[in-house]
């Protein structure tokens, strides 16, 4: 396993698209107007296009138990195909909100019931992967996570990067999801290191 520099990382548990959908996503991140001096490149050896379920601040100690526990949950899932309802524009970002289902909905809860002991205060820059680029909204949105973003405040979208689509074509009616998966967070709370993955069972 690899070798982390702080005793507690910032992590997300997120659902992963298909890869072809992960393509399609990828060149809608490319259209986007963003500023030189904030950018979220979405790629595939890197800040993957996903849907975030859960954040927080994990002990390293405790990976192995945790990838145990998200294995044996993954055994209990298919993979998801949602439908996109909105492109939202918030916080200088462009996102595509995916419907509030009910079994996803289901899946958030439950993670935040067996992985209760996540830290959620106290992160700090250095808990994130290349933390000397790291912007004190994503330590702050790890930071009130649970309080601000989780439960019935939960928002399932996909964040495609910041500024606005120069045209919206070619934005797909929904997106499937066969993939579920830890991931050590980066700037602007990218998938910037990947610790699991998991593949889901045909639907």
């Amino acid at each position: 396993m690899h070798r982390y520099s702080t005793k507690i990382i910032a992590v997300d548990f997120v659902l992963l698209p298909a890869d072809h959908e992960v393509e399609q996503l990828i060149r809608l991140n490319q259209r986007l107007s963003q500023p030189d001096d904030r950018q979220i490149v979405l790629s595939k050896n890197g800040n993957l296009p996903h849907l975030s379920l859960l954040m927080g601040g994990l002990s390293t100690e405790g990976l192995e138990s945790t990838a145990t526990r998200l294995q044996t949950l993954a055994t209990s899932l298919r993979k998801f195909c949602l439908k996109i309802v909105e492109t939202a524009y918030r916080n200088d970002c462009t996102s595509l909100s995916v419907e509030k289902r009910e079994d996803l909905m289901h899946l958030h809860k439950t993670l935040m019931e067996k992985f209760d002991g996540l830290i959620n205060r106290g992160i700090s820059a250095e808990m994130f992967h290349k933390p000397q680029a790291i912007s004190e909204s994503s330590v702050s949105y790890v930071n009130t996570f649970r309080q601000q973003s989780a439960g019935e405040q939960y928002w399932p979208h996909i964040t495609l990067g910041y500024g606005k689509l120069r045209n919206t074509s070619g934005i797909p009616g929904g997106i499937c999801f066969d993939k579920i998966g830890l991931f050590h967070l980066g700037n602007h709370c990218t998938c910037s290191r990947k610790i699991l993955t998991i593949s889901l069972a045909a639907g």
